[in-house]
């Protein structure tokens, strides 16, 4: 409840739509498109491989644009060594 109340809060268009499960996933896929070690990131997120390349868009959609608001938004939480992502 309180984060559709934080999503009405921030103007999002439909705050009905966001859920954990929702914010989870992007959180995943970003990740992803940020080349953090897969291994470790099915692992942390409780996932196998395959259920990750299944379930979860390919990272490649995202522009070089796309991803440095991504790296804006997380800042370097998951960040290789915390000194930053290389991006591809």
């Amino acid at each position: 409840m309180a984060l559709k109340k934080a999503s009405q809060k921030a103007g999002l268009d439909d705050p009905h739509n966001i859920s954990a499960h929702t914010l989870r996933k992007t959180l995943e896929t970003w990740l992803m498109a940020l080349d953090v070690d897969s291994l470790k990131l099915v692992a942390h997120f409780g996932h196998t491989v395959q259920t990750a390349a299944s379930n979860y868009v390919s990272p490649d959609i995202f522009t070089w644009e796309e991803r440095q608001d991504m790296i804006r938004i997380i800042d370097n939480l998951y960040a290789p060594g915390r000194g930053g992502y290389r991006l591809r």
